[in-house]
């Protein structure tokens, strides 16, 4: 299990950080191996992870999961069951990787593999969401037999997934 948060300010006020990060700490207990979380687009958008480690071991720094090129970043909880699989076809410089986790693999892909196509390579029980920092949007996705949910909330000043 992991804990995905994301928070985001419609109205474009920064967040209060404190706030966001005590909420993020709520999920602990689903992923009490490692707890990341960044801001972007100047405090205005959260996003946060408990992980508990299945695949592999995590960068131990406090910043959630990015892409090489530092313009995907990543918030997920599942398991991708062919993450070597797709490692070896779409990703063949990380094959070896002693430290390969399906998180680096399904981030890197979005370097790769339009956003909408990954889903259809996915085997395996996930929920993400994704802050594509060049394109500036979020892209948020989840197993087609959704065993993995995503619950949002909303109103006129605030989007919350968890």
């Amino acid at each position: 299990m992991c804990g995905i948060f994301l928070v985001f300010s419609k109205k474009g006020n920064p967040l209060p950080s404190d706030r966001c990060i005590d909420a993020s700490r709520e999920l602990y207990n689903r992923g009490p191996d490692y707890f990341k979380y960044n801001f972007f687009r100047k405090n205005t958008l959260y996003l946060s992870n408990t992980i508990l480690s299945i695949t592999g071991v995590p960068e131990k720094e406090n910043k959630i999961s990015s892409s090489l090129n530092r313009n995907f970043f990543i918030s997920f909880n599942g398991e991708i069951y062919n993450y070597r699989e797709l490692c070896k076809n779409f990703l063949p410089k990380f094959y070896l990787d002693k430290h390969l986790t399906d998180t680096k693999v399904l981030i890197n892909l979005h370097e790769k593999i339009n956003y909408k196509s990954i889903p259809d390579f996915l085997n395996g029980m996930y929920a993400y969401t994704i802050f594509d920092k060049k394109e500036d949007k979020l892209i948020i996705a989840n197993d087609v037999q959704g065993e993995k949910s995503l619950y949002y909330s909303e109103d006129e000043n605030f989007f919350i997934i968890s």
